[in-house]
């Protein structure tokens, strides 16, 4: 059974979960019914007070659905349902990939390129390291060695940061110096999918929003997904919020983030995502299927057993399974997650820090989680690899 979800509660920018995956609540069935699926969101929105509203997604060969809780914020009482709008952050990294692989399934561009062989027309100079260049390969996959923010970018709520421009990141970078070999190692990179769509920008003669506008999302036919709100799109927003559940400031405002939209500018709806999704997996024919394989064909390694995809995270392969509980308190669901094919996917920006421990066969063996009002980290009570 596949699922989609967004939960709009986020601490410095948007935060939503994009998933597909198999998962048995307490070990019982596939995914619990509505109701069933309601009262959960409710005790977490209501009693916990640990959101103000959730919408869920679900879909299968079957058809869809939505369930949702909650309302858009303190002064705005409609409820939520699979037209209401989010942010969704950093899941925007998914269709800035499939557009790379829709330039590679139209031999306009390849992986194995350097992205410095398109840098040269947007005066971006990258670093390399022992000779090697940087590819759109490693950018895609978050193996390029460049860090995740710049380290020179001003905290938030400097006044000086809204000065920091696109010439402050692209000097920053023409400085820094690779720690490790390029291709060598996962790290998660917002600069690094900034690079990456202005390389396929200049390499296209387009910035980045209206590619990915003609080139992915018209033709996915996902009309409320957008850079920027139209009327509709306006009317409905949700906007996001922070741990002390007051409303927060959308990315774009954000200073360093609204420089970097092939990272996280998109806002989009349930519906738009449960679209996406059933043609990701097959369940409807796609004008980008043949983009979509090369998106999920083409991984690198992350951690045994896990690997990073054009966009996506790939975790566990063929029968593994994980059976992950939260502690009680947290109001979270008992998973048991296991890919059905090679093509079964899950891909996730969470509420939350998650760092999972291996064992030396590769087995995740033991899960911490980091709350986001900033607690200790709390060992989930089990965590086991299973056949």
């Amino acid at each position: 059974m596949e699922g989609a979800f967004m939960n709009f509660r986020r601490s410095a920018i948007a935060i939503s979960i994009f998933a597909t995956f198999s998962t048995s609540f307490a070990g019982t069935q596939s995914v619990p019914p509505d109701d069933e699926i309601r009262k959960i969101l409710a005790e977490r929105v209501g009693e916990n007070e640990k959101a103000v509203g959730i919408v869920v997604g679900i879909i299968d060969p079957q058809g869809r659905r939505i369930i949702s809780y909650g309302q858009r914020n303190a002064g705005d009482a409609r409820p939520l349902d699979g037209d209401t709008v989010f942010e969704i952050a950093s899941v925007t990294k998914v269709f800035t990939a499939l557009l790379l692989a829709d330039m590679v399934e139209k031999n306009e561009v390849a992986l194995s390129d350097p992205a410095s062989k398109y840098l040269t027309a947007v005066a971006i100079k990258l670093p390399e390291r022992n000779g090697h260049l940087i590819t759109l390969l490693d950018l895609a996959t978050h193996t390029s060695g460049l860090p995740f923010m710049p380290a020179d970018a001003p905290p938030f709520n400097d006044p000086t940061a809204a000065k920091y421009s696109t010439g402050d990141l692209k000097r920053y970078l023409a400085s820094y110096q690779l720690t490790r070999d390029v291709g060598s190692d996962w790290d998660y990179s917002n600069i690094g999918y900034w690079v990456l769509g202005e390389a396929l920008g200049a390499r296209a003669g387009k910035n980045i929003e209206d590619l990915i506008r003609s080139c992915v999302l018209a033709p996915l036919k996902m009309t409320d997904t957008d850079f920027e709100l139209s009327p509709k799109m306006k009317s409905n927003l949700a906007p996001g919020h922070d741990s002390a559940l007051q409303p927060a400031p959308a990315a774009s405002t954000i200073p360093i983030y609204s420089i970097m939209p092939a990272g996280g500018g998109l806002y989009s709806t349930a519906n738009d995502l449960l679209t996406f999704l059933s043609q990701c997996m097959g369940y409807e024919p796609s004008p980008l299927a043949p983009a979509m394989n090369v998106a999920l064909s083409n991984r690198r390694p992350v951690q045994p057993g896990n690997e990073q995809a054009l966009g996506w995270n790939v975790y566990g392969k063929g029968e593994d399974f994980l059976t992950i509980e939260s502690p009680a308190d947290w109001g979270l669901p008992k998973l048991r997650i296991r890919p059905e094919s090679q093509r079964d996917f899950f891909a996730t920006e969470l509420p939350l820090r998650v760092t999972f421990q291996t064992g030396p066969d590769g087995k995740v063996r033991s899960l911490t989680i980091y709350p986001s009002r900033g607690q200790k980290g709390v060992p989930a009570n089990k965590l086991a690899g299973e056949k």
